[in-house]
């Protein structure tokens, strides 16, 4: 059974889908039979003739060990005293912890307006980017020891591995 709180969501989710001809997909808590709530994926189409619906169909897909592990990702990532950055490709930065805005000095606007390059000592960069094409392409992260450029333009040194 979808928890009261969901259930308007998957609705408007499944009128946005008779109205548009689109499907659904969308992720809602709901009650087990034996009274657990776990978070389940639900996705699906309608068939509609005229105006009325002729046929639902769709999958629900329990996602709860998913939604655990974001949790628990997103605890690490908010409450660690080390600097987490997620970045695009390119090196946009897209997302920086509150370590990252306390070290660096920056805001969190100031940093996600800038690219990674520019946080960082020029005599620093070649291996940096080295180090990042190398994580892009094989997956994993080569030791990194570089000198972060703050907001007061001293330099605190960062290492990784």
């Amino acid at each position: 059974m979808v928890l009261p709180s969901e259930r308007e969501r998957l609705l408007q989710s499944m009128n946005l889908t008779r109205q548009q001809g689109i499907g659904w997909d969308t992720e809602v808590q709901m009650t087990t039979g034996a009274g657990r709530t776990v978070w389940m994926r639900s996705q699906g189409m309608m068939d509609v003739e005229g105006s009325g619906v002729r046929r639902i169909y769709g999958s629900f897909q329990d996602i709860s060990e998913r939604k655990r592990l974001e949790q628990e990702m997103e605890l690490l990532f908010t409450h660690s005293q080390d600097i987490f950055v997620l970045m695009d490709a390119s090196g946009r930065i897209l997302r920086v912890n509150p370590a990252g805005v306390r070290i660096s000095g920056y805001s969190e606007a100031e940093i996600l307006e800038r690219d990674i390059d520019t946080f960082f000592h020029p005599q620093d960069l070649p291996p940096l980017r080295e180090a990042l094409k190398e994580f892009l392409s094989q997956g994993h992260l080569l030791n990194i020891d570089a000198r972060l450029v703050c907001k007061d333009r001293k330099s605190t040194r960062l290492n990784s591995s």
